[in-house]
């Protein structure tokens, strides 16, 4: 629904919107940023530290806000946590209600934090697009993505819904704000002390945009726009306090040569023209994604360029791209909706007296033909890959499914759906019809982008189908080598003409031939020429490469006659072997020089590089006659474990071995090793003129040696008479060492006297030879100690024993000290009579007994029972006391025998008529007495009836400490005939009669005293919590003084009972008495309005509203559930009733009759209070 609207009545529209409705939110398929302000108020300037957390459980997973499975609480904070400065951003968005943010990562102390937020580059500055204006969400987002595809930077973007004090906010788009920076603007960091050479020259980030007059440096262009309009040419990076005069003064001077050559008269020359100082292809792919969106800011406002230093890149490029919102038609001014226009030139044509005018350097580019041929090309390359209506479309439904729930909440909070936003020119009903209208309106400017791109500029003249023709096919490059016989070149087209340089100049029918004299690479063009349409040009590069250097290698190699030699290497590419210096063929595969003679050869190599074979290096490889083998004996005999000498051999730089071939060989002579029986060859060979001999073998043999004598181990107890050690073997000789040492002939008898491990060896000797010798381990075992015997038992007169215990090993058990026989069994004392009994205890370890330990045990004399009242008296409901007895350390039970006693004295239950038995021990000395029995005698109790008189007051009707009577001065009260003759009349009885209260008294009236204000319902409990504990319930009606007029009979009760009064209204939460009642004089009183009412401990229940010294019923509980709470529920009933009026409704929080926004605030200022007590 198209219409127009004047900016006078923009600030009317956006005050008109204010968030009415509930929203409750409690997960979402985006991230959720949560931000706490602890108190302060975000502004526009400056920042306020707040915390944020951000929650990401990654995609296909669900982001909680309120997480059933965490007792409703947030989930985890796993994205980000911590601190950040925040305020308000942007110029005319943020005047709506739905504000956008800046903010900033920063330390506990204030200082920058950079962070990665959902995935994107680390980074301190960040941008919160609150996207108002555009209703489909996704304009920026596009836009951004279209330039990221074809490879000019722009803000990463991230949809995320957004939390602040518990106040649900919508749908943002969490997106980088422009910034140099490795992951963003890449360019050099420009410091104050950088103000000559190289580093003044970048880098610099520039914009055009509205000027405040202090933010940034600017100056203005020396070339006005339209109707002589000034263009600001501003200073994003470094920023006005940064920037130092010979820096600003560069780039100011800079730019300006920029401007002044693309006005003069050579501005088309590629090498001197405006192509000197700007990356074209940036301008060509900023110009044909800002003609795509129709931006009705483009070129004008929002435009970034930026500038490196001259080392790295010195060209202008354009970008990023920024600020979109208004594109895509959704503006309502210049003709801001249409699609078949040029954006470049629209304010000119349809806005020429706004104060924002593009840049003239556009309408100056396309009078440049190459430009607008590149314009051409790019604009077909992609739309033939990025820019395809496929694709476009396919990007826009992905994110529609993204959004496809987090959109409803948004536009539930922020009801904009069929209402007019400046500057919308198209506002649907839907969001579906915003994202048809979006898709249907992009089709249709590619449609006319596509007819009108190929005579853009200055194309404009040319005959429609020279767009088609295409450039000539090439084959580039095409290589040389340095002097060698070049061709023609040649290319696939019609009426070829060929250039030397890629625009301007001078075509020729005549293809050239290169050059080859000298070393480099030659770019050539040709275009193709159909019905007087001539193509772009195709490059042709042509290398002439130089002769390549001849290879570098080892060139002299030495080897040994006989030695394994290697394949010859050289470093360069594409090598070929030779066997003479010139002439011959090479090949690829190095050779393996023989070593099979003493002999010198020569080889030679060369390398191909581009094509170009180089000079050959020579490498002689000289073969050196073997010396003959050193001189040494052929063997040598040993016994096993004889001890044997260093072998020995005579000749130069001796080397030893263990194989006959390879192996490593050591300058040490070997000395045998005796250990084993057999036969073992060791080689030696000399070095003479670095040339190894073959191997002389030396072999040694070494006999059996003779086998040890076996032997026992054998263990002892401490103070046990030993016997001498005892072998097997012949001619036996003992030591007391493994090796060395003395030996004996005498086999010796070890010592047992105290605890040890002895080692014994022992030898024989047959044939002379002593065998090795075998160890004979004599183990002396220490005593036992004593069991341990913790804590000896004690046990009272009659008890039941147990069996006695002690710590300790294979345990025997004696009724004496010393003698008699053991048990294994431990023993269970008798209790029978008052005494003190000892018992002994040993243990054994390994085969040992230790002494024996005593265990005394004593039995002591069972107390008399304590002294008690025989029984106790009471009347049925009676407030019983605890019972009492003479004695000490009484224990309680509820039977005469068995069960747990308790230290505390019941408190009989005077509930119901009839005895009951209780018992109670003392203890003395650890010991428990027996029971003595109090019996509890409970009789019938005396009843009265008693009237009750309450107080209460209603939040909404009160005022001060009375109520208004509204509902009953417009006679809406239940019976009454209403005054209005639009009114609703009320059916009679009182309202208490159906779910959720289902009070069936009979209790009405047609006539009320002038002073009534409602009907409430009045009840007794036995317990403030729970209403199954409820004893009598009537209705009553309510007087403006707060005094409550039951209109039911009065209750009789029984005086002795705990009772609690509870009041009930049919839109308020209710409330129980905050103590027990008494009856006095026939009478239950109880003003609720001068205490809080009844608030189980624990819980963070609500109770009533106080309003100064007095006390009221919260209002706008209309949904009434057992467990009364103001909550959605109630907040629903109210919005299907919003607007009635004349009506006794549930939803008519302030009982005035109507439905209205007041009674929605009192839902709101309530949204959350609960009683904690279930009526």
């Amino acid at each position: 629904m198209p219409k127009f609207y004047t900016f006078g009545i923009l600030f009317l529209i956006i005050g008109s919107f204010s968030n009415i409705f509930g929203q409750t939110f409690t997960s979402s398929n985006l991230p959720i940023i949560v931000v706490s302000t602890e108190g302060q108020t975000i502004a526009d300037n400056p920042k306020v530290n707040v915390k944020m957390g951000i929650i990401d459980n990654g995609p296909g997973n669900r982001n909680y806000y309120r997480n059933p499975a965490n007792n409703n609480q947030p989930d985890p904070f796993n994205n980000f946590n911590g601190t950040v400065g925040i305020e308000h951003r942007g110029s005319s968005s943020q005047f709506f209600p739905k504000k956008p943010y800046g903010f900033e990562t920063r330390t506990e102390t204030g200082d920058d934090l950079k962070v990665s937020l959902l995935g994107m580059p680390k980074e301190s500055d960040w941008i919160l697009n609150a996207s108002y204006t555009d209703k489909t969400l996704m304009r920026d987002v596009l836009t951004y993505h279209l330039s990221n595809q074809m490879g000019m930077y722009a803000t990463r973007t991230k949809f995320v819904e957004l939390v602040i004090d518990g106040d649900y906010k919508g749908v943002y788009i969490l997106m980088e704000k422009i910034k140099r920076d490795a992951n963003r603007v890449n360019i050099a960091s420009l410091k104050p002390a950088d103000n000559s050479g190289d580093a003044l020259t970048g880098g610099y980030i520039l914009k055009v945009d509205k000027n405040t007059g202090s933010a940034d440096a600017y100056w203005k262009s020396p070339y006005p726009a339209n109707n002589l309009m000034e263009i600001n040419i501003m200073l994003e990076y470094p920023k006005k306090d940064d920037i130092t005069t010979a820096q600003f003064e560069y780039i100011k001077n800079h730019f300006t040569n920029f401007e002044h050559t693309l006005n003069g008269p050579n501005f088309k020359d590629p090498t001197n023209g405006y192509a000197k100082y700007i990356d074209v292809n940036t301008f060509v792919d900023y110009f044909l994604l800002t003609e795509l969106t129709y931006n009705i800011d483009a070129y004008r406002l929002s435009v970034f360029f930026y500038k490196d230093r001259d080392s790295r890149d010195s060209k202008i490029k354009m970008g990023p791209a920024w600020d979109y919102d208004h594109s895509y038609g959704n503006a309502n001014y210049c003709k801001g909706w249409e699609t078949n226009h040029w954006a470049y030139d629209f304010v000119r044509e349809f806005c020429p007296q706004d104060d924002k005018q593009t840049p003239t350097w556009w309408a100056r580019l396309l009078q440049d033909r190459e430009f607008c041929l590149k314009v051409r090309e790019r604009w077909q390359q992609l739309r033939q890959n990025q820019w395809t209506n496929s694709n476009i479309s396919s990007f826009v439904n992905q994110n529609v499914a993204l959004l496809g729930e987090s959109q409803v909440r948004n536009f539930q909070r922020w009801p904009l759906l069929g209402e007019w936003i400046w500057p919308n020119y198209y506002w649907g009903n839907t969001y579906q019809e915003e994202i048809d209208w979006f898709k249907n309106w992009t089709e249709q400017r590619l449609s006319w982008l596509d007819a009108n791109i190929p005579r853009v500029g200055a194309l404009a003249n040319e005959p429609a189908d020279c767009a088609s023709v295409t450039k000539p096919t090439v084959s580039s490059p095409v290589n040389y080598c340095i002097g060698q016989t070049a061709s023609a070149l040649s290319a696939g087209g019609v009426s070829l003409k060929w250039y030397t340089q890629a625009t301007g100049g001078t075509g020729n029918t005549s293809a050239p031939t290169p050059a080859t004299s000298s070393a480099g690479t030659t770019s050539y063009y040709v275009t193709q020429t159909i019905n007087n349409c001539e193509s772009t040009r195709a490059q042709i590069d042509v290398i002439v490469a130089s002769q390549a250097t001849a290879p570098t290698a080892t060139t002299s190699i030495e080897y040994c006659q006989g030695q394994t030699a290697s394949a010859l290497t050289a470093n360069g590419s594409n090598l070929k072997w030779y066997t003479a210096p010139f002439g011959g063929t090479g090949v690829t595969n190095a050779p393996t020089p023989s070593t099979s003679a003493a002999t010198l050869t020569s080889y030679f190599v060369s390398q191909t590089v581009n094509g170009c074979e180089s000079s050959r290096t020579q490498i002689n490889v000289n073969v050196k006659n073997r010396p003959d083998i050193p001189h040494t004996v052929a063997s040598l005999n040993y016994c096993q474990g004889q001890t044997a000498l260093q072998l020995s051999a005579s000749g130069t730089a001796l080397l030893w071995y263990t194989v006959a071939t390879g192996g490593t060989g050591s300058s040490g002579a070997p000395i045998p090793s005796t250990s084993t029986v057999g036969t073992n060859s060791y080689f030696v060979s000399q070095t003479l003129n670095g040339c190894e001999s073959n191997r002389a073998e030396i072999k040694v043999n070494v006999g059996t040696k003779t086998t040890a004598p076996s032997a026992s181990n054998v263990e002892y107890c401490q103070g046990q008479t030993a016997s001498p050690l005892t072998a097997v073997g012949n001619d036996l000789l003992w030591y007391t060492s493994s090796t060395g040492g003395e030996s004996s002939t005498t086999a010796p008898t070890p010592s047992t006297a105290s605890p040890n491990i002895l080692s014994y060896f022992v030898s024989q000797t047959i044939s002379g030879c002593e065998s090795n010798r075998t160890q004979v381990m004599v183990t002396i075992r220490s005593k036992p100690s004593l069991p341990e015997v913790v804590n000896p038992p004690s046990y009272c007169q009659g008890d039941a024993t147990n069996p006695l215990s002690a710590t300790g090993s294979n345990l025997k058990w004696y009724d004496i000290a010393v003698g008699g026989t053991a048990s294994s069994t431990a023993p269970s004392p008798s209790s029978a009579t008052a005494r003190t009994v000892a018992y002994y205890v040993s243990q054994t370890v390994n085969s040992c007994e230790s002494s024996r330990a005593m265990i005394p045990v004593t039995i002591k004399a069972k107390p008399a029972p304590p002294t008690v009242s025989g029984s106790v008296s009471y009347t049925q409901g009676q407030a019983p006391s605890s019972l009492s007895a003479t004695g000490s350390s009484l224990k309680w039970y509820s039977s005469s025998t068995g069960g747990t006693g308790n230290l505390t004295a019941p408190t009989p239950s005077t509930t119901s008529i009839g005895s009951t038995s209780y018992y109670v021990t003392q203890t003395v000395n650890g010991c428990e007495s027996d029971r003595s029995l109090i019996t509890v005698l409970v009789s019938p109790p005396s009843q009265v009836t008693a009237c009750i008189e309450t107080k209460v007051l209603l939040e909404g009707a009160m005022n001060g400490t009375t109520m208004h009577t509204k509902l009953n001065q417009l006679g809406l009260l239940p019976g009454q005939t209403p005054k209005d003759a639009l009114a609703t009349k009320t059916a009679a009885g009182q309202p208490y009669k159906n779910a959720p209260w289902n009070y069936p008294g009979s209790e009405g009236s047609e006539i009320y005293s002038p002073d009534v204000v409602d009907w409430v319902l009045v009840s007794l409990r036995t317990s403030p919590e729970e209403a199954s504990s409820t004893i009598f319930k009537t209705s009553g009606l309510l007087f403006k003084d707060g005094t409550v007029q039951t209109t039911g009979a009065c209750p009789v009760v029984n005086p002795t009972q705990t009772l609690f009064v509870a009041i009930e209204h049919r839109n308020h939460i209710g409330a129980v008495s905050h103590d027990a009642v008494a009856v006095v004089n026939n009478t239950i009183s109880y003003d609720f309005t001068k205490r809080q009412s009844y608030v189980p401990a624990g819980l963070p229940a609500s109770g009533q509203l106080q309003v100064g010294s007095v006390f009221c019923l919260f209002a706008a509980d209309s949904y009434k559930t057992s467990f009364a709470e103001v909550n959605a529920n109630d907040a629903s009933i109210w919005l299907n009733e919003n607007g009635k009026f004349g009506l006794y409704k549930l939803s008519d929080f302030n009982l005035d009759g109507e439905i209205n926004a007041n009674d929605n605030s009192i839902w709101r200022r309530n949204n959350g209070k609960f009683s904690g007590v279930k009526f």
